[in-house]
Protein backbone atom coordinates (compact mmCIF):
# COMPACT_ATOMS: atom_id res chain seq x y z
CA UNK A 1 0.00 0.00 0.00
CA UNK A 2 1.73 3.15 -1.71
CA UNK A 3 0.69 6.32 1.33
CA UNK A 4 0.35 9.90 0.49
CA UNK A 5 4.08 11.43 1.55
CA UNK A 6 2.73 14.06 3.95
CA UNK A 7 0.89 11.22 6.34
CA UNK A 8 1.73 10.61 9.45
CA UNK A 9 1.98 8.10 11.76
CA UNK A 10 -0.85 8.40 13.54
CA UNK A 11 -3.22 9.09 10.17
CA UNK A 12 -1.79 5.64 9.07
CA UNK A 13 -3.24 3.83 11.80
CA UNK A 14 -6.41 5.14 11.57
CA UNK A 15 -6.51 4.72 7.85
CA UNK A 16 -5.52 1.42 8.10
CA UNK A 17 -8.26 1.04 10.58
CA UNK A 18 -11.00 3.00 7.79
CA UNK A 19 -10.16 0.19 5.33
CA UNK A 20 -10.14 -3.14 7.69
CA UNK A 21 -13.34 -1.94 9.68
CA UNK A 22 -15.65 1.22 8.54
CA UNK A 23 -15.04 0.69 5.07
CA UNK A 24 -16.42 -2.41 4.98
CA UNK A 25 -19.23 -1.55 7.39
CA UNK A 26 -20.20 1.27 5.34
CA UNK A 27 -20.11 -1.12 2.42
CA UNK A 28 -22.61 -3.24 3.25
CA UNK A 29 -23.80 -5.43 0.56
CA UNK A 30 -24.58 -2.22 -2.06
CA UNK A 31 -21.84 -0.20 -1.58
CA UNK A 32 -18.46 -2.39 -1.85
CA UNK A 33 -16.81 -0.05 -4.90
CA UNK A 34 -17.51 3.08 -3.35
CA UNK A 35 -16.51 2.23 0.30
CA UNK A 36 -13.72 -0.31 -0.41
CA UNK A 37 -11.94 1.00 -3.93
CA UNK A 38 -12.80 3.95 -5.33
CA UNK A 39 -12.56 6.23 -1.95
CA UNK A 40 -9.44 4.45 -1.14
CA UNK A 41 -7.92 5.21 -4.63
CA UNK A 42 -9.06 8.52 -5.02
CA UNK A 43 -7.60 9.70 -1.27
CA UNK A 44 -4.09 8.29 -2.14
CA UNK A 45 -3.45 12.26 -4.26
CA UNK A 46 -6.26 14.62 -2.74
CA UNK A 47 -5.11 15.90 0.51
CA UNK A 48 -8.55 16.94 1.96
CA UNK A 49 -10.20 13.37 1.20
CA UNK A 50 -7.30 11.66 2.76
CA UNK A 51 -7.66 13.78 5.93
CA UNK A 52 -11.45 12.61 5.81
CA UNK A 53 -10.97 9.42 5.13
CA UNK A 54 -8.75 9.60 8.64
CA UNK A 55 -11.06 11.55 10.53
CA UNK A 56 -13.78 8.86 9.79
CA UNK A 57 -11.09 6.25 10.62
CA UNK A 58 -10.55 8.00 13.76
CA UNK A 59 -14.04 8.84 15.28
CA UNK A 60 -15.02 5.03 14.34
CA UNK A 61 -12.10 3.46 16.38
CA UNK A 62 -12.74 5.47 19.19
CA UNK A 63 -16.85 4.86 18.80
CA UNK A 64 -15.80 1.23 18.90
CA UNK A 65 -13.40 1.79 22.44
CA UNK A 66 -15.16 4.32 24.13
CA UNK A 67 -18.81 4.73 23.03
CA UNK A 68 -20.63 7.65 21.08
CA UNK A 69 -20.03 10.21 24.17
CA UNK A 70 -16.15 10.57 23.52
CA UNK A 71 -15.09 13.11 21.38
CA UNK A 72 -11.16 12.46 19.79
CA UNK A 73 -9.42 15.59 19.33
CA UNK A 74 -7.26 13.91 16.40
CA UNK A 75 -10.24 12.92 14.66
CA UNK A 76 -11.35 16.98 15.17
CA UNK A 77 -8.09 18.24 13.71
CA UNK A 78 -8.28 15.81 10.39
CA UNK A 79 -11.49 16.93 10.17
CA UNK A 80 -10.20 20.78 10.45
CA UNK A 81 -7.28 19.77 8.05
CA UNK A 82 -10.09 18.34 5.19
CA UNK A 83 -12.01 21.28 5.39
CA UNK A 84 -8.72 23.68 5.10
CA UNK A 85 -7.15 21.36 2.07
CA UNK A 86 -10.85 21.66 0.41
CA UNK A 87 -10.77 25.09 0.72
CA UNK A 88 -7.32 26.02 0.11
CA UNK A 89 -7.16 28.31 -3.33
CA UNK A 90 -4.00 28.03 -4.12
CA UNK A 91 -4.80 23.87 -5.08
CA UNK A 92 -5.31 23.11 -8.29
CA UNK A 93 -8.42 20.92 -7.44
CA UNK A 94 -9.96 24.09 -5.81
CA UNK A 95 -12.82 24.61 -7.91
CA UNK A 96 -13.48 20.59 -8.65
CA UNK A 97 -16.40 20.22 -7.26
CA UNK A 98 -16.39 16.55 -6.79
CA UNK A 99 -14.04 16.79 -3.75
CA UNK A 100 -16.02 18.58 -1.61
CA UNK A 101 -19.20 15.80 -2.70
CA UNK A 102 -17.31 13.08 -1.32
CA UNK A 103 -15.82 14.73 1.22
CA UNK A 104 -19.42 16.24 2.81
CA UNK A 105 -20.73 12.10 1.97
CA UNK A 106 -17.88 11.36 4.31
CA UNK A 107 -18.18 14.18 7.06
CA UNK A 108 -21.89 12.99 7.20
CA UNK A 109 -20.58 9.78 8.62
CA UNK A 110 -18.12 11.27 11.17
CA UNK A 111 -21.10 13.25 12.60
CA UNK A 112 -23.30 10.34 13.10
CA UNK A 113 -20.76 8.26 14.84
CA UNK A 114 -20.40 10.89 17.00
CA UNK A 115 -23.69 11.97 17.49
CA UNK A 116 -23.77 15.22 16.29
CA UNK A 117 -27.19 15.13 14.50
CA UNK A 118 -27.35 19.05 13.27
CA UNK A 119 -23.89 18.76 12.08
CA UNK A 120 -25.28 15.68 10.09
CA UNK A 121 -27.97 17.31 8.68
CA UNK A 122 -25.96 19.95 7.24
CA UNK A 123 -23.35 17.84 6.07
CA UNK A 124 -26.24 16.21 4.05
CA UNK A 125 -27.61 18.92 3.01
CA UNK A 126 -24.46 20.50 1.54
CA UNK A 127 -24.11 17.20 -0.31
CA UNK A 128 -27.41 16.53 -1.60
CA UNK A 129 -27.20 20.17 -3.26
CA UNK A 130 -23.54 19.34 -4.63
CA UNK A 131 -25.37 16.37 -6.46
CA UNK A 132 -27.70 18.39 -7.76
CA UNK A 133 -25.73 20.89 -8.83
CA UNK A 134 -23.45 17.72 -10.98
CA UNK A 135 -27.14 16.46 -12.34
CA UNK A 136 -28.45 19.61 -13.48
CA UNK A 137 -24.90 20.26 -15.29
CA UNK A 138 -24.74 16.60 -16.30
CA UNK A 139 -28.03 16.82 -17.96
CA UNK A 140 -27.62 20.63 -19.20
CA UNK A 141 -29.42 20.59 -23.24
CA UNK A 142 -27.16 22.56 -25.75
CA UNK A 143 -30.61 23.04 -27.76
CA UNK A 144 -32.05 26.53 -26.12
CA UNK A 145 -27.79 27.54 -25.68
CA UNK A 146 -27.00 30.81 -27.37
CA UNK A 147 -23.10 31.48 -28.35
CA UNK A 148 -22.23 32.99 -24.90
CA UNK A 149 -23.22 29.50 -23.15
CA UNK A 150 -22.21 27.12 -25.02
CA UNK A 151 -18.37 27.38 -24.24
CA UNK A 152 -19.39 27.08 -20.42
CA UNK A 153 -21.32 24.32 -21.23
CA UNK A 154 -18.45 22.56 -22.83
CA UNK A 155 -16.21 23.23 -19.96
CA UNK A 156 -19.07 21.79 -17.52
CA UNK A 157 -18.92 18.58 -19.78
CA UNK A 158 -15.00 18.58 -19.49
CA UNK A 159 -15.26 18.32 -15.46
CA UNK A 160 -17.96 16.02 -15.59
CA UNK A 161 -15.94 13.74 -17.53
CA UNK A 162 -13.09 14.14 -15.32
CA UNK A 163 -14.57 13.02 -11.92
CA UNK A 164 -12.24 10.00 -11.08
CA UNK A 165 -15.55 8.19 -8.85
CA UNK A 166 -18.58 7.19 -9.84
CA UNK A 167 -21.17 8.95 -8.77
CA UNK A 168 -24.07 6.99 -8.82
CA UNK A 169 -23.39 5.56 -5.50
CA UNK A 170 -22.75 8.55 -3.88
CA UNK A 171 -26.29 9.81 -5.03
CA UNK A 172 -27.83 6.18 -3.58
CA UNK A 173 -25.87 6.71 -0.68
CA UNK A 174 -27.27 10.36 -0.13
CA UNK A 175 -30.53 9.45 -0.98
CA UNK A 176 -30.24 6.47 2.04
CA UNK A 177 -29.41 8.85 4.57
CA UNK A 178 -32.09 11.39 3.42
CA UNK A 179 -34.41 9.12 3.97
CA UNK A 180 -33.46 8.24 7.30
CA UNK A 181 -33.41 11.94 8.60
CA UNK A 182 -36.72 12.43 7.23
CA UNK A 183 -38.01 9.16 9.13
CA UNK A 184 -36.73 10.20 12.10
CA UNK A 185 -38.47 13.83 11.61
CA UNK A 186 -41.44 11.96 10.61
CA UNK A 187 -41.87 8.67 11.62
CA UNK A 188 -41.74 6.63 8.31
CA UNK A 189 -41.40 6.88 4.79
CA UNK A 190 -44.07 6.77 2.87
CA UNK A 191 -43.94 10.94 2.93
CA UNK A 192 -40.93 11.04 0.31
CA UNK A 193 -42.51 9.05 -2.74
CA UNK A 194 -39.00 10.80 -5.24
CA UNK A 195 -36.94 9.27 -2.29
CA UNK A 196 -38.55 6.07 -1.79
CA UNK A 197 -38.14 5.72 -6.12
CA UNK A 198 -34.22 6.65 -5.85
CA UNK A 199 -33.30 4.59 -2.69
CA UNK A 200 -31.96 1.04 -4.36
CA UNK A 201 -32.47 -0.75 -1.30
CA UNK A 202 -35.79 -0.28 -1.77
CA UNK A 203 -36.10 -1.12 -5.08
CA UNK A 204 -33.79 -4.16 -5.74
CA UNK A 205 -35.62 -6.77 -4.57
CA UNK A 206 -37.88 -5.80 -7.78
CA UNK A 207 -35.89 -7.52 -10.00
CA UNK A 208 -33.84 -10.39 -8.75
CA UNK A 209 -33.55 -14.33 -10.11
CA UNK A 210 -32.25 -16.34 -8.86
CA UNK A 211 -28.86 -18.03 -10.82
CA UNK A 212 -29.77 -21.47 -12.64
CA UNK A 213 -29.10 -24.53 -11.10
CA UNK A 214 -25.89 -25.50 -12.92
CA UNK A 215 -24.84 -21.86 -12.16
CA UNK A 216 -21.26 -22.81 -10.11
CA UNK A 217 -21.54 -19.42 -7.05
CA UNK A 218 -19.11 -16.60 -7.41
CA UNK A 219 -18.46 -13.93 -4.82
CA UNK A 220 -20.91 -11.74 -7.31
CA UNK A 221 -24.17 -13.99 -7.70
CA UNK A 222 -23.80 -14.37 -3.93
CA UNK A 223 -23.65 -10.60 -2.88
CA UNK A 224 -26.67 -10.35 -5.22
CA UNK A 225 -28.53 -12.90 -3.34
CA UNK A 226 -27.71 -10.46 0.03
CA UNK A 227 -28.40 -7.52 -1.80
CA UNK A 228 -32.15 -8.88 -2.60
CA UNK A 229 -32.61 -10.50 0.91
CA UNK A 230 -31.62 -6.91 2.50
CA UNK A 231 -33.48 -4.55 -0.06
CA UNK A 232 -36.76 -7.24 0.16
CA UNK A 233 -36.37 -6.85 4.30
CA UNK A 234 -36.77 -2.96 3.59
CA UNK A 235 -39.19 -3.37 1.08
CA UNK A 236 -41.45 -5.39 3.04
CA UNK A 237 -40.85 -2.95 6.10
CA UNK A 238 -42.09 0.04 3.12
CA UNK A 239 -45.07 -2.25 2.05
CA UNK A 240 -46.04 -2.44 6.22
CA UNK A 241 -45.88 1.11 6.45
CA UNK A 242 -47.68 1.92 3.19
CA UNK A 243 -50.64 -0.43 4.24
CA UNK A 244 -50.94 0.20 8.15
CA UNK A 245 -54.37 1.92 7.65
CA UNK A 246 -55.17 -1.74 6.26
CA UNK A 247 -53.35 -3.74 8.58
CA UNK A 248 -55.21 -2.22 11.59
CA UNK A 249 -58.77 -2.94 9.88
CA UNK A 250 -58.16 -6.71 10.11
CA UNK A 251 -56.56 -6.40 13.74
CA UNK A 252 -59.86 -4.62 14.39
CA UNK A 253 -62.09 -7.17 12.81
CA UNK A 254 -63.06 -4.50 10.53
CA UNK A 255 -62.44 -6.36 6.83
CA UNK A 256 -61.99 -9.88 7.66
CA UNK A 257 -60.58 -12.71 5.37
CA UNK A 258 -60.99 -10.41 2.16
CA UNK A 259 -59.02 -7.51 3.85
CA UNK A 260 -55.85 -10.30 4.32
CA UNK A 261 -56.85 -11.28 0.84
CA UNK A 262 -56.20 -8.40 -0.87
CA UNK A 263 -52.82 -7.25 1.37
CA UNK A 264 -51.64 -11.02 0.23
CA UNK A 265 -52.37 -10.30 -2.88
CA UNK A 266 -50.51 -7.07 -3.31
CA UNK A 267 -47.23 -9.11 -1.44
CA UNK A 268 -46.97 -11.30 -4.57
CA UNK A 269 -44.02 -9.26 -5.83
CA UNK A 270 -42.20 -9.82 -2.76
CA UNK A 271 -43.30 -13.23 -2.08
CA UNK A 272 -41.71 -14.24 -5.81
CA UNK A 273 -38.56 -12.35 -4.63
CA UNK A 274 -38.29 -14.83 -1.29
CA UNK A 275 -38.53 -17.60 -3.38
CA UNK A 276 -36.21 -16.77 -5.77
CA UNK A 277 -33.74 -16.36 -2.62
CA UNK A 278 -34.79 -19.58 -1.75
CA UNK A 279 -34.00 -21.16 -5.20
CA UNK A 280 -30.39 -19.25 -4.92
CA UNK A 281 -29.47 -20.31 -1.62
CA UNK A 282 -30.31 -24.04 -3.03
CA UNK A 283 -27.94 -23.24 -5.88
CA UNK A 284 -25.04 -22.31 -2.90
CA UNK A 285 -25.56 -25.07 -0.79
CA UNK A 286 -25.41 -27.63 -3.24
CA UNK A 287 -22.26 -26.04 -4.59
CA UNK A 288 -20.88 -26.18 -1.42
CA UNK A 289 -22.24 -29.93 -0.85
CA UNK A 290 -20.46 -31.19 -3.66
CA UNK A 291 -17.23 -29.86 -3.20
CA UNK A 292 -16.52 -30.44 0.31
CA UNK A 293 -13.73 -32.74 1.26
CA UNK A 294 -16.17 -33.82 4.47
CA UNK A 295 -19.93 -34.28 3.93
CA UNK A 296 -21.72 -33.58 6.61
CA UNK A 297 -19.47 -31.11 8.24
CA UNK A 298 -19.90 -27.75 8.34
CA UNK A 299 -17.14 -25.52 7.08
CA UNK A 300 -16.36 -21.84 7.39
CA UNK A 301 -17.10 -21.00 3.76
CA UNK A 302 -20.57 -22.61 4.32
CA UNK A 303 -21.27 -20.48 7.57
CA UNK A 304 -19.93 -17.10 6.07
CA UNK A 305 -21.96 -17.76 2.64
CA UNK A 306 -25.00 -19.31 4.16
CA UNK A 307 -25.56 -17.72 7.62
CA UNK A 308 -26.63 -14.21 6.38
CA UNK A 309 -29.20 -15.79 3.71
CA UNK A 310 -30.75 -17.48 6.60
CA UNK A 311 -31.34 -14.69 8.59
CA UNK A 312 -32.34 -12.29 6.03
CA UNK A 313 -35.05 -15.07 5.11
CA UNK A 314 -36.33 -15.81 8.85
CA UNK A 315 -37.13 -12.07 8.88
CA UNK A 316 -38.63 -12.06 6.20
CA UNK A 317 -41.25 -14.98 6.94
CA UNK A 318 -41.90 -12.69 9.80
CA UNK A 319 -43.17 -9.65 7.68
CA UNK A 320 -44.57 -11.36 4.78
CA UNK A 321 -48.60 -11.92 4.76
CA UNK A 322 -48.61 -15.42 4.23
CA UNK A 323 -45.54 -17.58 4.87
CA UNK A 324 -44.48 -19.41 1.96
CA UNK A 325 -42.73 -21.93 3.96
CA UNK A 326 -45.52 -22.35 6.12
CA UNK A 327 -49.55 -22.17 4.87
CA UNK A 328 -50.90 -23.28 8.04
CA UNK A 329 -52.03 -20.61 9.73
CA UNK A 330 -52.46 -22.38 13.35
CA UNK A 331 -48.63 -23.54 13.14
CA UNK A 332 -47.58 -20.73 11.70
CA UNK A 333 -48.58 -18.62 14.60
CA UNK A 334 -47.44 -21.77 17.33
CA UNK A 335 -44.44 -21.68 15.23
CA UNK A 336 -43.33 -17.57 15.95
CA UNK A 337 -41.29 -17.72 18.88
CA UNK A 338 -39.32 -20.13 18.05
CA UNK A 339 -38.88 -18.05 14.56
CA UNK A 340 -38.05 -15.26 16.86
CA UNK A 341 -35.54 -17.02 18.65
CA UNK A 342 -34.02 -18.38 15.72
CA UNK A 343 -33.19 -14.82 14.51
CA UNK A 344 -31.23 -14.23 17.38
CA UNK A 345 -29.20 -17.40 17.22
CA UNK A 346 -28.72 -16.92 13.80
CA UNK A 347 -27.15 -13.54 14.50
CA UNK A 348 -25.08 -14.29 17.20
CA UNK A 349 -23.67 -17.13 15.28
CA UNK A 350 -22.77 -14.67 12.54
CA UNK A 351 -21.41 -12.35 15.22
CA UNK A 352 -18.84 -15.21 16.33
CA UNK A 353 -17.54 -15.54 13.01
CA UNK A 354 -14.49 -14.26 11.82
CA UNK A 355 -14.92 -10.27 11.78
CA UNK A 356 -13.03 -9.74 8.85
CA UNK A 357 -15.64 -11.55 6.63
CA UNK A 358 -18.95 -10.68 8.63
CA UNK A 359 -18.36 -6.60 8.88
CA UNK A 360 -20.49 -6.29 5.52
CA UNK A 361 -23.52 -8.20 6.90
CA UNK A 362 -26.37 -6.60 8.03
CA UNK A 363 -28.10 -7.69 11.19
CA UNK A 364 -28.46 -4.82 13.29
CA UNK A 365 -32.43 -4.41 11.36
CA UNK A 366 -33.28 -8.02 12.64
CA UNK A 367 -32.15 -7.41 15.93
CA UNK A 368 -34.42 -4.60 16.38
CA UNK A 369 -36.96 -6.66 14.87
CA UNK A 370 -36.82 -9.21 17.62
CA UNK A 371 -36.12 -6.73 20.31
CA UNK A 372 -38.88 -4.20 19.48
CA UNK A 373 -41.87 -7.01 18.55
CA UNK A 374 -40.69 -10.49 19.46
CA UNK A 375 -42.73 -12.92 21.46
CA UNK A 376 -40.79 -13.90 24.66
CA UNK A 377 -39.00 -11.56 27.42
CA UNK A 378 -36.12 -13.79 26.99
CA UNK A 379 -35.92 -13.46 23.44
CA UNK A 380 -36.06 -9.86 23.27
CA UNK A 381 -34.02 -9.23 26.07
CA UNK A 382 -31.26 -11.86 24.23
CA UNK A 383 -31.85 -9.35 21.11
CA UNK A 384 -31.32 -5.82 22.96
CA UNK A 385 -27.35 -7.28 24.80
CA UNK A 386 -26.47 -8.70 21.27
CA UNK A 387 -27.18 -4.81 19.89
CA UNK A 388 -25.33 -3.66 23.14
CA UNK A 389 -22.03 -4.40 21.05
CA UNK A 390 -21.38 -1.53 19.70
CA UNK A 391 -21.58 -1.70 15.60
CA UNK A 392 -21.58 0.77 12.67
CA UNK A 393 -23.97 -0.80 9.97
CA UNK A 394 -24.26 1.57 7.15
CA UNK A 395 -24.00 4.72 9.39
CA UNK A 396 -26.52 3.13 11.66
CA UNK A 397 -25.32 2.84 15.31
CA UNK A 398 -26.41 -0.01 16.94
CA UNK A 399 -25.90 1.36 20.34
CA UNK A 400 -29.39 3.61 19.35
CA UNK A 401 -31.48 0.56 17.93
CA UNK A 402 -30.67 -1.01 22.03
CA UNK A 403 -31.68 2.12 23.62
CA UNK A 404 -34.83 2.66 21.67
CA UNK A 405 -35.20 -1.07 23.11
CA UNK A 406 -35.02 -0.47 25.88
CA UNK A 407 -37.20 2.55 26.09
CA UNK A 408 -39.58 0.25 25.04
CA UNK A 409 -39.70 -2.47 27.33
CA UNK A 410 -39.10 -0.20 29.97
CA UNK A 411 -42.27 2.07 28.81
CA UNK A 412 -44.30 -1.52 28.80
CA UNK A 413 -43.59 -1.85 32.62
CA UNK A 414 -44.58 1.55 33.14
CA UNK A 415 -47.60 1.21 31.22
CA UNK A 416 -48.76 -1.88 32.88
CA UNK A 417 -47.90 -1.17 36.88
CA UNK A 418 -49.97 2.36 35.67
CA UNK A 419 -52.79 -0.23 34.96
CA UNK A 420 -52.33 -2.73 37.89
CA UNK A 421 -52.83 0.61 39.87
CA UNK A 422 -55.25 1.57 38.52
CA UNK A 423 -57.69 -1.53 38.73
CA UNK A 424 -56.49 -2.06 42.19
CA UNK A 425 -54.23 -5.12 41.08
CA UNK A 426 -51.78 -6.51 43.63
CA UNK A 427 -48.66 -6.01 41.57
CA UNK A 428 -46.81 -8.89 43.38
CA UNK A 429 -49.21 -11.43 42.46
CA UNK A 430 -47.93 -11.22 39.21
CA UNK A 431 -44.67 -12.37 38.51
CA UNK A 432 -41.86 -14.09 36.09
CA UNK A 433 -42.24 -14.21 31.87
CA UNK A 434 -46.29 -14.05 32.66
CA UNK A 435 -46.09 -10.47 34.35
CA UNK A 436 -43.99 -9.29 31.42
CA UNK A 437 -46.02 -10.57 28.58
CA UNK A 438 -48.66 -8.88 30.45
CA UNK A 439 -47.36 -5.52 30.56
CA UNK A 440 -46.96 -5.90 26.54
CA UNK A 441 -50.22 -7.02 26.77
CA UNK A 442 -51.68 -3.89 28.63
CA UNK A 443 -49.60 -1.49 26.52
CA UNK A 444 -51.19 -2.83 23.22
CA UNK A 445 -53.88 -3.29 24.50
CA UNK A 446 -54.71 0.67 26.27
CA UNK A 447 -56.80 1.39 29.23
CA UNK A 448 -57.93 4.19 31.10
CA UNK A 449 -59.79 7.54 29.85
CA UNK A 450 -57.05 10.05 29.16
CA UNK A 451 -54.53 11.11 26.80
CA UNK A 452 -50.81 9.73 27.52
CA UNK A 453 -47.81 9.39 25.41
CA UNK A 454 -46.58 5.91 24.93
CA UNK A 455 -44.03 3.83 23.75
CA UNK A 456 -45.63 1.21 21.17
CA UNK A 457 -43.39 -2.24 21.91
CA UNK A 458 -45.94 -4.37 21.46
CA UNK A 459 -48.82 -5.69 18.43
CA UNK A 460 -51.02 -2.66 18.54
CA UNK A 461 -51.42 -0.93 15.52
CA UNK A 462 -50.85 2.45 14.90
CA UNK A 463 -52.53 4.28 12.04
CA UNK A 464 -50.05 7.20 10.81
CA UNK A 465 -53.14 9.89 12.28
CA UNK A 466 -52.17 9.40 15.97
CA UNK A 467 -55.02 7.42 16.75
CA UNK A 468 -54.28 3.74 18.75
CA UNK A 469 -55.79 0.74 17.04
CA UNK A 470 -56.52 -1.65 19.56
CA UNK A 471 -55.22 -4.91 19.29
CA UNK A 472 -58.02 -7.76 19.51
CA UNK A 473 -55.97 -10.80 20.90
CA UNK A 474 -59.27 -12.51 21.19
CA UNK A 475 -60.01 -12.49 17.19
CA UNK A 476 -59.62 -15.91 15.78
CA UNK A 477 -58.54 -14.21 12.45
CA UNK A 478 -55.61 -12.88 14.77
CA UNK A 479 -52.36 -13.13 12.94
CA UNK A 480 -49.42 -12.18 14.61
CA UNK A 481 -46.69 -12.09 11.73
CA UNK A 482 -48.51 -9.06 10.72
CA UNK A 483 -48.75 -7.29 13.64
CA UNK A 484 -45.20 -5.95 14.18
CA UNK A 485 -45.31 -4.53 10.24
CA UNK A 486 -47.54 -1.04 10.98
CA UNK A 487 -44.58 0.44 12.36
CA UNK A 488 -41.16 -0.91 12.46
CA UNK A 489 -38.41 0.89 10.58
CA UNK A 490 -35.39 -0.45 8.43
CA UNK A 491 -33.44 2.29 10.47
CA UNK A 492 -34.07 1.29 13.31
CA UNK A 493 -37.05 3.42 13.97
CA UNK A 494 -41.16 2.51 14.22
CA UNK A 495 -43.29 4.16 11.89
CA UNK A 496 -44.38 6.59 15.10
CA UNK A 497 -43.43 10.13 16.42
CA UNK A 498 -39.84 10.43 17.35
CA UNK A 499 -38.46 12.91 20.18
CA UNK A 500 -35.30 14.14 20.66
CA UNK A 501 -33.92 13.36 23.86
CA UNK A 502 -31.04 15.02 25.23
CA UNK A 503 -28.40 12.20 25.01
CA UNK A 504 -29.22 11.96 21.57
CA UNK A 505 -30.87 8.81 21.16
CA UNK A 506 -33.88 9.03 19.10
CA UNK A 507 -36.54 7.76 21.42
CA UNK A 508 -39.76 7.02 19.62
CA UNK A 509 -43.07 7.74 21.23
CA UNK A 510 -46.72 8.17 19.98
CA UNK A 511 -49.98 10.41 21.78
CA UNK A 512 -52.83 7.49 22.24
CA UNK A 513 -56.45 8.69 22.30
CA UNK A 514 -58.64 6.44 23.98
Amino acid sequence: MTLPGFASPEEVRSYRFFLEVTAPSLAGAFYADFWLTEVPRVCMSDAAIWHAVVSLGSAHEDFAEHGQGSRSVFALKQFTSAIRCLTDSRSPRHADRWRALIVSTIFTYVCTIKGLHDQTRLHLQAGCNLLCELQSLATKGRTTLNQKQLPEVVQDEGWISSVPVSIAPIQSILVALELQLKALDHGGMTKSPTLLLQNKTLNTWRYYTAPRPSHRPTPDTINQAYCAAESLFSGLILFSQEHAKQLGDIQLGKSGPAGLTMLAARQKPHTRCYKEISKAMNVFQHEIDTTTNSPGHVTQRELHTMLPLHLFQAANRLLLIQDPDEHDLVKRQDDLPALYSSIVDLAERIMNLDPVKTRRVSYTQHLFLVAHSGIGQSTRRRAVALLRRPRLEGGWDSLISASLAEAIMDREREAAWEYRMEQGLDAATMGGEGKEEEERRVLCCGRGGRNSTMLLGGPGLYDGNDEYVENTTNNPENLNPIQQQAYFHPTGNTDIRTQQLSTGIERSTIKVHH
